[in-house]
C-alpha cells in the first residue's frame, strides 16, 4: 500500500510543481490510504492558496471533493495518535507529518513532496518506508518471513503491562485535552509524561529490551498487524518492515515501539485466526 500525505494530494488538483509526478501515483495498482488528517489538513493549504489568489475558490470545493474519491482507505488518527507523537520525537518533527508516516509502519511507504521531512526520516533510518514525489518509483517491499515470536509468559507480561499503561495514559490525556471534544484533540504532552516514567512503563520497555532482535520484530509485526486496516495478506511485508525498524536495535526506536504495544492483543487474535500462533 502507499501512504498520501497532504503536499501530495493537493498536487492532484492544483497545477504546481509535482503536479504530473502526483497525478502517476492514481495509476498505480497500489491501494491509497491516509490517515482522516489529510482532509482537515488539505483544506486548510486549499484556503490558504485561495487567500493568495493561487486558486479560485470552486477549485478548492472541486479539490476538497474529488481527493476523497481517490484514497482508497482513510484511517482513523486516533489509532495511530501514541505511534504519530512518539515518531514526532523521535524525528524532531510537527506530529501532523507523523500520523502519515505512522499508518506506513508495517507494510507501506509514505508518499511526500516534503524533502525536508523526508531527509529527517532517512536520517533516523525511516528512510525505507518514505518515498520522495519525483523520485525513482518506489519498490515492494521484500515478502519474505521469518518468525521468532517471543515465549508466551513475555507476550503475557508485554500484554498486561501494556494495558496498565493505557490506563494511565487516557486517565492522564483526560485531563489535558485542549479544544473542543467534538473535533480533533490536543493532549498538553507535559501533562501525560508521567505515564511514561511509572514502573509499569518502565518494566515494559525492560521486557522488550531484553528480547533478541527477531523476536522484537515478530512482536512489533504482530501489533501492526493488531491495526484495523491490516490483515492476514500483508503478514509478510510486515514482518519484513518490523525487521527494518528494529535493525538498529531496541534503544534506537524504543518510545515509539513501546507507544504501540496496546494493539498486541488483536494482533495475536489474527495470528491466532490464520493459524500462526
Amino acid at each position: 500500500m502507499i501512504v498520501i500525505d497532504t503536499s501530495v494530494a493537493v498536487k492532484w488538483t492544483v497545477d504546481e510543481p509535482g503536479h504530473a509526478d502526483a497525478l502517476a501515483l492514481l495509476d498505480l495498482r497500489e491501494q491509497r490510504y491516509a490517515p482522516d488528517l489529510l482532509l482537515p489538513e488539505l483544506a486548510h493549504v486549499l484556503r490558504k492558496k485561495t487567500m493568495r489568489g493561487e486558486i479560485s475558490r470552486e477549485q478548492a470545493q472541486a479539490a476538497i471533493q474529488r481527493t476523497p474519491e481517490a484514497i482508497d482507505h482513510f484511517v482513523a488518527s486516533r489509532s495511530v495518535v501514541s505511534a504519530a507523537l512518539a515518531l514526532s520525537q523521535v524525528l524532531d518533527h510537527s506530529a501532523y507529518d507523523c500520523f502519515f508516516l505512522s499508518v506506513a509502519l508495517g507494510s507501506g511507504v509514505l508518499v511526500t513532496a516534503d524533502v525536508v521531512f523526508a531527509r529527517k526520516c532517512q536520517e533516523k533510518g525511516y528512510g525505507p518506508f518514505v518515498f520522495l514525489l519525483g523520485g525513482p518509483a518506489p519498490a515492494l517491499l521484500a515478502k519474505t518471513v521469518a518468525l521468532a515470536m517471543p515465549a508466551n509468559t513475555a507476550l503475557s507480561e508485554v500484554q498486561r503491562l501494556s494495558g496498565i499503561v493505557n490506563a494511565t495514559f487516557m486517565s492522564l490525556s483526560a485531563h489535558a485535552r485542549i479544544g473542543d471534544p467534538n473535533e480533533v484533540v490536543f493532549v498538553d504532552r507535559l501533562q501525560i509524561t508521567p505515564a511514561m516514567r511509572s514502573p509499569a512503563y518502565l518494566a515494559m520497555r525492560q521486557q522488550l529490551a531484553s528480547l533478541a532482535q527477531d523476536e522484537l520484530s515478530a512482536l512489533l509485526a504482530t501489533v501492526w498487524l493488531g491495526r484495523d486496516y491490516h490483515g492476514p495478506d500483508d503478514w509478510p511485508a510486515l514482518v519484513a518492515n518490523a525487521k527494518t525498524t528494529v535493525r538498529e536495535g531496541f534503544d534506537a526506536n524504543a518510545s515509539c515501539i513501546l507507544a504501540q504495544m496496546n494493539d498486541l492483543a488483536a494482533g495475536l487474535e489474527k495470528l491466532r485466526q490464520i493459524g500462526l500462533a
